[in-house]
């Protein structure tokens, strides 16, 4: 009995230290050290045969700590402990199991963290409370970076993607403790002050991206909170290309960590925004990150697929918006309308290349409609906030360059019609000769489709002879535009998809 008992006061011992302090980082690379990590270097790791009683020290923790808040913060502890030793596991050359193993014990205490959370019962308010919820949010893009850092060296790549979706479901556990103003407020400060380098905010992006289940009247800020991270790393992009040069940073997004193929969608969306010099080098960064996942082996046909899926979703949401919101504010409708339309073709295109084996193809399509309506929601957003006309002209403004004209070539489109000119998103539909209704005649002449009759395909244009039409009200926008493009949607995405999104 004595024997037990010194047995397991060493193992407290081991793990009750004190905590070693969060060093400053001289780095401006987004690779985290162990002395990022702030818990120490750690004395026994998971390939230890003697981590068992690292574990009951910690159960022991558990056992005579009693205070909800106590236990979420010992929890916060544990789970930054076990990311930690996950870094160690991979830089002391472990094998792909010994990594997998602590990615695994990571996954599970950040379940237990999630349950530690929502015991906590009392709001931001109190201030114990407020420290807790600020170091969660700390932690997690710390150790989304970190586990970022470890993507391409696990070969599970669906292991780390559970652990990543595990630190989004805790950022959003602890969400709910908050005021959106307070939300916003809190998230801001520590996306702000996180380290990296000029491309960290695409760590926040990639992050608030996954914040889909907090709610209703948290996701309001967690757009906003998006929409300034994408602005935040399209000034660092520009200020780059400018101090470095346009080969330099092509190779710093090229080689950026983590699950870059799909960050390219969130290069997508700033390409749409900047001059025609940057938008270059994003451009030939994203076929860089293209043909380096295509070299590693990553599965580009199954990401194709949950990019179409992706896109069809964003689709789906937008419509739902445009329903309630664009109804009422004319001055922006038209563009919208035009959008999804110009939307759903991309995904139609997906759909066509994906059927025929062309799975980069599909990728870029379907991205090029996940960035746009990415944007457009956001846009949606900040007119629901602002009623003047002056806020909903500029809006209108900037979704009118948000969807380039469709391409003839195989590459993702261009953003021009054949004569040069960027075309607008005036709804005025036109129905071409192949049968197929364009959002106005710069589209359909940028598709190399000659124009048969004003109107969509099959409808009547008796009577329409100016150069655009009314804004839709709420019903024909159903009618017209919402109903038409949720059945041709559901069209889209190969059947195995579709399955798994029922």
């Amino acid at each position: 009995m004595k024997a037990l008992f010194f047995i397991m006061l060493a193992a407290v011992l081991l793990v009750g230290g004190p905590v070693a302090a969060q060093e400053e980082s001289a780095s401006d690379t987004d690779a985290v050290s162990i002395e990022d990590l702030g818990t120490g270097d750690p004395s026994l790791l998971p390939t230890s045969p003697f981590y068992i009683f690292k574990e009951i020290g910690r159960d022991l923790q558990r056992f005579v700590t009693f205070n909800p808040v106590a236990r979420a913060e010992l929890e916060l502890k544990i789970t930054s402990e076990k990311a930690t030793e996950a870094k160690k596991v991979e830089e002391s050359g472990g094998s792909q199991q010994a990594i997998e193993r602590a990615l695994a014990n990571y996954e599970s205490a950040q379940g237990r963290l999630k349950v530690r959370l929502e015991a906590v019962g009392d709001s931001f308010q109190n201030p114990n409370v407020d420290r807790l919820l600020t170091q969660v949010a700390e932690r997690s893009i710390l150790h989304e970076r970190l586990f970022n850092s470890l993507q391409d060296k696990v070969s599970n790549s669906d292991q780390i993607e559970a652990v990543r979706k595990r630190i989004a479901e805790t950022v959003e556990k602890a969400a709910v403790k908050d005021t959106p103003e307070r939300l916003k407020e809190r998230l801001k400060s520590v996306l702000e002050e996180a380290k990296g380098g000029d491309l960290k905010d695409l760590n926040a992006v990639d992050l608030l991206n996954r914040l889909e289940n907090v709610p209703d009247n948290l996701k309001g800020k967690i757009l906003e909170l998006r929409e300034e991270a994408t602005s935040r790393l399209q000034e660092r992009l520009e200020n780059a290309i400018e101090e470095d040069g346009a080969d330099q940073l092509r190779v710093r997004i090229k080689n950026m960590v983590g699950d870059n193929l799909k960050r390219t969608t969130i290069l997508e969306e700033i390409r749409l925004r900047v001059s025609d010099k940057l938008a270059g080098v994003l451009s030939d960064a994203q076929g860089d990150i293209e043909r380096a996942s295509e070299d590693r082996g990553v599965d580009v046909q199954e990401k194709a697929r949950e990019q179409i899926a992706e896109a069809e979703r964003h689709l789906a949401v937008l419509l739902e918006v445009s329903q309630e919101e664009l109804a009422a504010r004319d001055s922006v409708a038209q563009a919208v309308q035009s959008l999804m339309i110009e939307a759903e073709r991309h995904l139609t295109a997906a759909k066509d290349a994906y059927g025929v084996g062309k799975y980069g193809e599909a990728f870029g399509r379907a991205r090029a409609a996940e960035a746009a309506l990415r944007s457009a929601r956001t846009h949606l957003k900040e007119v629901s906030s602002g009623e003047s006309v002056e806020v909903q002209e500029r809006v209108k403004t900037q979704l009118q360059r948000l969807v380039p004209a469709p391409s003839t070539s195989n590459e993702t489109n261009t953003g021009s019609s054949r004569t040069g000119t960027p075309c607008t998103l005036e709804y005025s539909p036109v129905c071409g000769a192949n049968g197929e209704t364009y959002s106005n005649e710069c589209f359909a002449r940028a598709a190399g489709a000659k124009v048969v009759s004003k109107g969509a395909c099959g409808e009547s244009s008796s009577g329409n002879t100016g150069s655009s039409v009314a804004p839709l009200n709420s019903d024909q926008l159903r009618t017209q535009v919402t109903e038409p493009l949720r059945i041709r949607v559901l069209e889209l995405i190969p059947q195995s998809s579709a399955s798994e999104n029922e």
